[in-house]
C-alpha cells in the first residue's frame, strides 16, 4: 500500500539548509584567501559552538524530560559537547588551530555520511540531483579523509583541504534546499 504525505510545513523549512549552504560556501572561499587568518578564528568560534551546544542541549533535554520519551543520548551528547568546547578553550592556539583541523574533519565526515542518507530520502523528488548531491558529498568525504591519512603532507595544505570540503558541502546544502522547497508530496510504501 502507499501512502502519500503533504509536505507544507516540512518545505516552510528549506531556508535553514540555503543558509547553512551559504554559510559553508562563504567559510570555504574565506579559508582558501587567507588561512593563517581564518583557522584560529574558526577554531575559537568552534569551541564557542560546541559550549553553546552542550548548553542548548541540557535545556533541551530537561525540556524533554517533562513530557516523557528518550532524551538520555541528548543529555549524553551535550556533555560531550560541553566538554570538548571547555577543553578547546584551554588550549594554546597553535595546538587549538591543530585540534580544530583534526575534529573538523572528523565531524565533516560524519555530517557528509548523515547528508547521504537525507539525499537517498529524498531520492524519489529528483533522481537526478541525488547523484549529484552524492557526488558531491563522496568529494566532501575524500577531502577530509586525505587531510585524516597524511597529516603531516595535510598539515602544509590543511586550509586546502578544509576549503574544499566546505565548498562541496555547502554546494550540497544549495541544492538540498532547492529540493525540499520544490517538493510537494512524499510517497512511501507502508
Amino acid at each position: 500500500m502507499d501512502a502519500t504525505v503533504q509536505t507544507g510545513k516540512l518545505a516552510r523549512l528549506w531556508r535553514f539548509p540555503l543558509i547553512t549552504g551559504l554559510i559553508c560556501i562563504g567559510l570555504g572561499i574565506w579559508t582558501l584567501i587567507d588561512p593563517s587568518e581564518t583557522l584560529p578564528i574558526f577554531a575559537y568560534t568552534f569551541a564557542a559552538i560546541l559550549v553553546f551546544a552542550g548548553i542548548s542541549q541540557f535545556v533541551s533535554c530537561g525540556f524533554m524530560s517533562k513530557f516523557g520519551g528518550s532524551w538520555g543520548w541528548g543529555l549524553v551528547i551535550g556533555l560531550l559537547d560541553l566538554i570538548a568546547g571547555v577543553w578547546m578553550f584551554t588550549l594554546p592556539e597553535a595546538a587549538l588551530t591543530t585540534t580544530f583541523l583534526y575534529i573538523i574533519a572528523i565531524w565533516i565526515l560524519v555530517v557528509a555520511v548523515n547528508a547521504i542518507v537525507e539525499a537517498c530520502a529524498m531520492s524519489s523528488h529528483s533522481p537526478f540531483a541525488l547523484v549529484f548531491m552524492i557526488i558531491l558529498l563522496i568529494a566532501t568525504m575524500v577531502f577530509a579523509v586525505v587531510f585524516l591519512c597524511n597529516p603531516i603532507v595535510s598539515g602544509m595544505t590543511a586550509w586546502l583541504w578544509l576549503g574544499l570540503s566546505l565548498i562541496t558541502f555547502g554546494v550540497y546544502r544549495l541544492i538540498l534546499a532547492n529540493r525540499i522547497k520544490n517538493m510537494k508530496t512524499i510517497r512511501f510504501r507502508v
